[in-house]
């Protein structure tokens, strides 16, 4: 049984251009270098270039879009999507952790009391409760990325 190509979503698509975005395979470099190539054998491609960070192709072309999409489809290098892209939406990100916000503005306030000229009082409690905020973060996502 031969493994389901990764879908590509239209980026966007105009005369001459189309971006394919192909977010299964992000951060994949040998991925998109093997799309990079066989597109490129095209004699419409006049260029390709990828970027395996944010999962993106971007094709220059001379000709049919329909033809290039058809060639990475029978190459199985990707299937394109019947449905539109959708990027992670801000509910499936990470949720946030004021802990080291709250860590660097107490360090900052600490810095403020340096230049005061409030060495000892002021700024060395500012900093030591920015480090115990900080080590209090770093153990908290620690024991969230153990479970």
């Amino acid at each position: 049984m031969t493994a389901r190509p990764p879908e590509a979503f239209i980026g966007h698509r105009s005369p001459g251009r189309l971006r394919l975005k192909l977010p299964d395979h992000k951060g994949d470099s040998s991925f998109f270098a093997r799309v990079a190539e066989t597109i490129a054998a095209l004699p419409m491609v006049t260029a390709v270039r990828v970027n395996p960070l944010t999962g993106s192709v971007l094709v220059l072309h001379g000709g049919d879009a329909d033809a290039i999409l058809a060639h990475g489809d029978e190459a199985g290098l990707f299937a394109l999507a019947r449905r539109p892209f959708a990027p992670p939406s801000a509910a499936e990100a990470e949720p946030f952790d004021p802990s080291a916000l709250i860590a660097f503005v107490i360090a900052a306030l600490g810095v403020v009391q340096v230049f005061r000229g409030n060495i000892l009082g002021p700024a060395a409690g500012l900093f030591w409760i920015a480090l115990s905020v900080a080590r209090n973060a770093l153990a908290s996502a620690a024991e969230e990325g153990q479970e």
